[in-house]
C-alpha cells in the first residue's frame, strides 16, 4: 500500500493529477486492480481535492471505484475499450486495425555500426 511519505517523494500534494496505471503483465487481473483501487483510496484520502485518473484491468472492479466516489470519467478499463474496439469492428470494418495502429508505437529498424577495418 502507498504510504504518507510515499506520496510526499512523488510530490502528490502538488500536483494536479495523479495517474494510477495498472501491470497488464501481473499474474491476477483482480488482485492488481485491487492494489490500483486500494492506492486511488489512499490518494483521495490524503490528498482529496487532486484529481486521480485510474486505469483497471477489468471492468467488473470498476464499481468498486464508483462506491468510493470516484467520477466514472475518471476510471479507464483496458478490457472494456477492448472489447468496444472489437464490437465497433463489427459495425464498421477496419476500424480497430486504424485504431491499434494509431496507438502502437514502433521505432525504426537499427541500423548496424560498421566495424573498423584494423
Amino acid at each position: 500500500c502507498v504510504s504518507a511519505m510515499d506520496l510526499e517523494r512523488a510530490r502528490a500534494d502538488v500536483a494536479r493529477m495523479v495517474f494510477l496505471i495498472a501491470d497488464t503483465n501481473a499474474r491476477d487481473n483482480n488482485t492488481q486492480d485491487a492494489t490500483i483501487i486500494s492506492r486511488a483510496q489512499t490518494v483521495r484520502s490524503f490528498f482529496p481535492k487532486t484529481h486521480i485518473l485510474v486505469q483497471l484491468i477489468e471492468p467488473e472492479n470498476k464499481d468498486y471505484l464508483l462506491a468510493l466516489g470516484m467520477p466514472s470519467r475518471s476510471i479507464v478499463c483496458i478490457n472494456e475499450l477492448r472489447m468496444k474496439l472489437l464490437a465497433m469492428g463489427v459495425c464498421c470494418p477496419g476500424v480497430p486495425t486504424l485504431v491499434s495502429n494509431l496507438i502502437t508505437s514502433s521505432a525504426p529498424p537499427e541500423t548496424p555500426v560498421p566495424e573498423d577495418p584494423a
